[in-house]
């Protein structure tokens, strides 16, 4: 795969290292490199390219010893790193995106609610918790919420929910629901 092999001396490698990841790499190599050492290294961190540009590299390491002296000495490694830049990118943009949902969802006081039919197995978040009214800790069931509904749209409800995951097409719909604390709150549901 490689037609010749490339020296390239370890200051100019160091000097690439991003200055805030210096010591977190330099402390993850002399531990590779000790004879009571791993030997491997499997470490995220940046470089600073010749133009300025930072990237951000997965680099998996494995030395091998001389197992034979009388003390553990590393004879050569092996070394792959790959540019995960983009994917540092997307899981920013991702974790960014979801702190503003979160604070739209909550100036809406909005929830996120989602329901396997099949097993009446329910996932939610804090939010939904506070806009329903249950405690975050309570049973993640389709059941928990369902019991909440008014008895006025009980019947709507029961034709409105999907007997098989996905088999229903999408509704809205606003009804009331009885809180556990005893209020009753008007409710717009869309799915």
């Amino acid at each position: 795969l490689v037609d010749a092999v490339t020296t390239v001396p370890q200051q100019r490698i160091l000097a690439r290292f991003h200055p805030n990841d210096r010591d977190r790499i330099h402390a993850a190599i002399n531990d590779c490199m000790a004879p009571s050492g791993a030997g491997q290294i499997a470490i995220e961190f940046r470089i600073v390219l010749p133009d300025g540009t930072t990237r951000w590299l997965d680099v998996r390491k494995r030395v091998h010893f001389d197992n034979s002296a009388s003390s553990r000495k590393p004879l050569r490694s092996t070394m792959v790193a790959r540019d995960v830049a983009q994917e540092k990118l997307l899981q920013s943009e991702l974790i960014e995106n979801r702190e503003r949902l979160t604070l739209a969802m909550q100036s809406a006081r909005m929830g996120a609610f989602q329901w396997e039919p099949d097993t009446d197995i329910a996932q939610w978040d804090d939010q939904w918790s506070a806009v329903i009214g249950v405690d975050k800790d309570a049973p993640k069931t389709g059941q928990t919420v369902f019991n909440l509904v008014h008895p006025d749209d009980v019947a709507w409800r029961m034709a409105a929910t999907p007997k098989v995951s996905g088999t229903q097409p999408e509704h809205r719909r606003e009804y009331q629901i009885h809180r556990p604390d005893g209020t009753v709150a008007g409710w717009a549901a869309s799915g």
